[in-house]
């Protein structure tokens, strides 16, 4: 399961369609848990993968989190950060990625992806909306992103 976190609403459609072109052998759906499954959706078949957003209401900045459901269940951090990193150049928002700590402070570190910049901020602060942004994220280094490749059925090559 990927897990990421963006600032800017984004169609459910062009979302479906930009996951399945970056993974074209997978068959992506949107099912938020509230209706039935998509009618084509077959939970039995490993192609068909899933997607929804939640709306943390409560929070101002990156308040809607984005969850792919019944990929891989490896390297998902990495590809977390592959599409995170696409999300953020395709439709032009920035987008926050939780990761296991690469430069030494624990624990709360995300990926920040913002244009063409990456970072490693400190996302401790990030639910109290009585901060400044900049002291929601403070940048703690930046982030030497590894271009990860993956195969169209989401597999770390």
């Amino acid at each position: 399961m990927e897990i990421f976190y963006i600032d800017k609403v984004i169609d459910l459609n062009e979302f479906r369609d930009f996951l399945s072109s970056i993974f074209p052998d997978l068959i992506v759906f949107h099912y938020n848990f509230n209706d039935n499954p998509p009618s084509d959706f077959d939970s039995n078949n490993e192609t068909h993968i899933f997607f929804n957003f939640t709306v943390m209401e409560l929070i101002k900045d990156f308040s809607i989190e984005v969850t792919i459901f019944r990929t891989l269940g490896i390297n998902e951090e990495e590809r977390s950060l592959f599409i995170g990193r696409k999300v953020a150049k395709h439709f032009k928002t920035r987008v926050l990625v939780p990761v296991k700590d690469p430069v030494g402070h624990d624990p709360y570190m995300s990926a920040l992806f913002d244009n063409e910049t990456a970072s490693i901020v400190d996302d401790s602060k990030w639910e109290y909306n009585d901060v400044s942004l900049s002291d929601k994220f403070p940048i703690q280094d930046i982030y030497n992103y590894s271009d990860f490749k993956f195969d169209a059925s989401g597999h770390l090559r």
